[in-house]
């Protein structure tokens, strides 16, 4: 009988997260070690093969081609039927793998649908843990969120958490009674939490889905490039927003399952005094796109009278009212696993604000709503500053309709 071949699974290998995994562990992992990714039947194997190959840091193709050698896809059974075959159907695929470490990545990420949330989190991650114990899988790894602390005034500490009390949404409710699932299972597991995610430290690239700054930067492209604006209202505060580059999750997460113990919970994230403030980063694409001559800044959704508003704008906020309202929270996360990394030698590139500049540019470049506004209104851009005019808490109703949305004229 031969040896079965030594294995990591990592679920949810056709999201941002997963493919960011995949190919940490391709890169990493001993040549001997086969990288398992359990997809739907409807995915497209070279499409996600090559997806999964733009995340290697190599570019010489042979070197790329030898890693994904060793990248295995096992279609899974309809989604309907997890309950009753996923794990047998797993079990039956993995008869020539000797599976040593599950990486949980998949999951549901809808912000508000709590249905979809138990059963894409909670119930197909109780499943997963199933199929690690069967087995006696010696590592299980959870992506989980930075942010399922829920609203907490203190230092977030690398623990599970009680229920705080609010929350940002159904979301992270949801991950943190993931991370319970996960703790009482029995089986052997680390939780690892990033905040929000963002492209790379060294150029900017980024392949993930317009999530976090993504959705305030394509917001912005998509409700505000429709016309030039002399003034524009925004709720950025000035506190920390944290932020990390993918290579960093990449770096903290692979240090972290190589050397951590089980039990451990790590927050990838980027150092307080490192990170730009969210009113620094709604403020980059002032300066590099929009270049309105005021930008009137409030520090709380309730603060700003949308009334007052003009149509793209109040859009704007609609759009993005998730995210804004996270980033008015001041997050403050205990990093002391982190730290221990860092002080191994750990490479772990904080998110500062040229890098995120250096993200804005990437994105810029590719958005096409930007690169039209730009060109059409150069002239009234060139030369622009725009001043921050900061609204005291408590009188932003009066001054955005002493102040509206003026418009320079052509």
């Amino acid at each position: 009988m031969r040896p079965r071949k030594p294995s990591i699974m990592v679920t949810g290998a056709s999201g941002y997260i997963g493919r960011l995994i995949a190919a940490t562990l391709l890169e990493r992992e001993p040549q001997t070690t086969t990288i398992l990714a359990p997809i739907r039947a409807n995915h497209d194997h070279a499409k996600l093969r090559s997806l999964i190959a733009d995340e290697l840091p190599t570019r010489d193709a042979d070197v790329r081609a030898r890693m994904l050698d060793r990248l295995v896809f096992l279609p899974l059974p309809p989604t309907g039927s997890f309950a009753t075959q996923l794990v047998p159907h797993l079990l039956q695929a993995l008869n020539e793998y000797e599976l040593v470490s599950v990486v949980h990545a998949a999951g549901c990420l809808s912000y508000f649908n709590e249905a979809k949330l138990r059963e894409g989190n909670e119930e197909l991650t109780t499943l997963m843990l199933e199929l690690a114990r069967t087995l006696g899988v010696g590592m299980f790894v959870y992506l989980s969120t930075a942010f399922c602390s829920g609203y907490q005034n203190e230092p977030i500490p690398e623990a599970l958490h009680g229920d705080p009390p609010s929350d940002p949404n159904e979301y992270t409710k949801s991950k943190r009674r993931t991370e319970s699932i996960v703790a009482s299972s029995g089986v052997p597991f680390q939780i690892h939490r990033p905040s929000v995610v963002v492209g790379r430290s060294t150029d900017g690239y980024y392949s993930g889905k317009p999530y976090g700054a993504y959705q305030i930067w394509t917001g912005l492209c998509r409700f505000l490039c429709d016309r030039f604006r002399n003034v524009i209202h925004v709720v950025a505060p000035e506190v920390p927003l944290n932020v990390v580059h993918q290579d960093a999750v990449q770096a903290g997460f692979y240090a972290a399952f190589e050397s951590l113990p089980a039990g451990a919970i790590v927050h990838l994230v980027s150092r307080r005094a490192a990170v730009p403030t969210a009113r620094e980063c709604w403020h980059l694409w002032m300066e590099a796109c929009g270049r309105p001559a005021e930008v009137y800044y409030y520090d709380q959704l309730s603060d700003l009278d949308r009334t007052s508003l003009d149509e793209p704008q109040r859009l704007l906020v609609e759009f993005g009212e998730a995210n804004i309202e996270i980033s008015t929270h001041d997050w403050q996360f205990e990093t002391g696993a982190l730290d221990l990394l860092r002080h191994r030698t750990l490479h772990y590139p904080d998110a500062t604000l040229s890098s995120m500049a250096s993200c804005l540019d990437w994105f810029l470049a590719r958005n096409a709503s930007a690169q039209a506004f730009m060109s059409a209104h150069a002239p009234l851009r060139a030369g622009v500053r725009p001043i921050v005019v900061p609204v005291p808490a408590g009188s932003g109703r009066e001054t955005a309709t002493l102040r509206p949305t003026a418009m320079r004229p052509n």
